[in-house]
């Protein structure tokens, strides 16, 4: 098969298998017209990111409210000085907490119009050296013809991400969304990794062996040797995640990163021993000033920061214990639901955080396109 054939394939899909989005056979495309984002767009942007919200959070519950993302945004707008909003407004302030609205340089911003209306935007969230992402708030569609409009947004951006030098290209979608995530996967896009929530009502019965004790200054240099540990894992197949042994100056930094974790009262460690060896970690932070989307934040929730077992020890128990002690702790301190992101071609790491109960909401979708 050629390539040009081959390609063909992969965007449009067989009259046996088609894709999500191939219209029937000799119906017309919808014709929609992609303009560059502005300012003036921005109230309509709101309604249909509201519109859409609500409708994705129908599927999935456990999304935060809309009144829980204006209370997270009220903080966000406090704490950086910025006027109180109207709170009736929907999610009109989280389009309006990054200005300007339109497309800033280097950063392409497109609306999506079809019969003189706006059924969808796409804003370049932020970029790297070789990559750029988008999503959450920063994307969204009607549903009618959805994932046409997707195709023809992602078209005209992606154009600009490569003149940039951008090859690698990220969007996160809702895991309910069902429409964007088809849409993302025939587009070339994979799952680089899952969010997930569930609440802190969680126990796990003691095992044999294996004790959890709170991190301290002089557990630094394990914890350090631990990370290294699960990298090294991590490069394994199927994960296959670039590892190198890190120098001297890169561990002496990681040290002095972990030793200012943990003296930061809002961000607790664990350490697991088991037989009287290391063999896991975890830490929990606060979703506040994480970057964690306001769409994904509540009240009262924690985030895991940390969450890995050592070489030696892929007890399931060992995480287990880590997360009963971490929770614990979080209904202590009066959180209620907690957060969690991996990558779900780490097997162990998938099975663990599905089996106890962890709801995926969120993915991070890639494509390399090198």
């Amino acid at each position: 098969m050629k390539r040009r054939d081959f390609n063909r394939l992969l965007i449009y899909g067989t009259a046996a298998t088609p894709f999500i989005g191939r219209r029937a056979l000799g119906a017309a495309a919808p014709r929609i017209e992609v303009v560059p984002l502005q300012e003036e767009h921005v109230q309509d942007a709101a309604v249909l990111l509201t519109k859409q919200y609500l409708a994705i959070r129908q599927r999935e519950p456990s999304l935060p409210s809309i009144d829980d993302v204006a209370v997270r945004m009220a903080e966000i707008f406090a704490e950086r000085g910025l006027p109180a909003f109207d709170e009736t407004a929907g999610l009109l302030p989280l389009l309006q907490l990054h200005r300007p609205f339109s497309p800033r340089p280097r950063r392409p911003a497109v609306a999506a119009f079809k019969d003189g209306q706006l059924v969808g935007y796409l804003r370049t969230s932020g970029l790297a050296p070789n990559s750029a992402y988008t999503g959450m708030q920063n994307l969204a569609v009607e549903s009618v013809d959805g994932d046409q409009t997707y195709r023809e947004m992602y078209a005209s951006v992606a154009q600009q991400w490569l003149a940039e030098g951008h090859t690698s290209h990220f969007v996160k979608v809702f895991a309910a969304d069902r429409q964007a995530v088809e849409t993302w996967f025939s587009l070339g896009f994979g799952q680089l990794s899952v969010q997930g929530f569930r609440d802190t009502n969680y126990t796990h019965e003691e095992a044999a062996g294996i004790e959890v004790v709170p991190a301290r200054a002089e557990h630094i240099e394990m914890l350090v040797q631990l990370q290294a540990e699960h990298r090294r894992y991590q490069s394994e197949a199927p994960m296959l995640i670039p590892f190198e042994s890190a120098s001297p100056d890169i561990v002496e930094a990681r040290q002095e990163e972990m030793e200012a974790l943990l003296r930061d009262p809002d961000r607790p460690y664990w350490v697991a021993f088991q037989n009287g060896n290391p063999a896991g970690m975890m830490g929990l932070g606060p979703a506040a000033g994480s970057g964690l989307s306001p769409l994904l934040q509540m009240t009262r929730m924690v985030m895991v920061d940390d969450a890995l077992t050592g070489e030696a020890a892929r007890d399931p128990n060992v995480r287990g214990m880590l997360l009963d002690t971490a929770l614990n702790w979080a209904r202590g301190q009066g959180h209620e639901r907690c957060y969690v992101e991996f990558r779900p071609a780490d097997t162990l790491a998938r099975q663990f955080w599905f089996g106890v109960g962890f709801q995926p909401v969120a993915y991070w979708l890639m494509r390399n396109t090198l």
